[in-house]
């Protein structure tokens, strides 16, 4: 004896809302792993233009050493033809502690940018690896988000099927 139609047809549109759950379930996982993606791509890009920064960041720091050497070559010029015009000698007397003072100001100069130079490459290369991690972070879970997805979309399909399958046979 075969079952009322009414049962049929109401076990048939439950599993076909069973179906469209899993295709939903399986397009949202789809979704969710392309927009982690999306986000890592982000994150990789801040990376490389974070290591971009940095090596700007080396390069300031030799042309600010190379400026501050330009300049003391510059000064000591200077002074020297200063004193030359006053018949002052500089490898001797005042003339050469000035120079010598020079020296050491420009060193400590030096020694100043380039401390700052090697802090803001520091900083810049943590906030690199941090991009990096994040990167990762967010793919990972952007994959496990979607596996779930995937899981139970998957679950609802053969669910559905299965029951359409059933009720062919009950239906025969």
């Amino acid at each position: 004896m075969s079952k009322p139609a009414t049962n049929t047809s109401t076990s048939n549109a439950a599993s076909y809302n069973q179906i469209g759950s899993g295709i939903t379930a399986l397009a949202s996982g789809y979704a969710s792993l392309q927009a982690s993606s999306m986000q890592a791509r982000q994150f990789k890009m801040e990376g490389v233009f974070l290591g971009l920064q940095r090596e700007q960041e080396k390069l300031k720091g030799r042309e600010n050493a190379i400026f501050l050497r330009q300049k003391f070559l510059n000064n000591i010029a200077s002074s020297t033809a200063s004193f030359a015009a006053r018949g002052v000698s500089t490898g001797s007397g005042i003339g050469r502690q000035m120079a010598i003072q020079g020296l050491k100001t420009l060193g400590e100069d030096i020694k100043a940018v380039e401390l700052n130079s090697e802090a803001a490459q520091i900083q810049l290369g943590l906030k690199q690896s941090q991009s990096k991690l994040n990167e990762r972070i967010t793919r990972n879970i952007g994959i496990m988000r979607a596996g779930n997805s995937f899981g139970s979309g998957s679950e609802s399909l053969l669910t559905g099927f299965s029951t359409i399958k059933t009720g062919d046979k009950n239906g025969e």
